[in-house]
């Protein structure tokens, strides 16, 4: 388990869960432009 503070609220969260994952289930909506939980956590940019 991982421990950490999102906003003054203690968590504990899976290791290999994400932030976005932490903040979730803490009811702590953080902003995302582009998210889906089968897509990669890492942008590539093809050229």
């Amino acid at each position: 388990m991982l421990k950490l503070i999102v906003n003054g609220i203690q968590l504990a969260v899976e290791e290999g869960a994400t932030l976005l994952d932490a903040t979730k289930a803490a009811g702590v909506h953080v902003p995302t432009l582009c998210y889906h939980p089968r897509l990669p956590s890492h942008g590539v940019w093809w050229t």
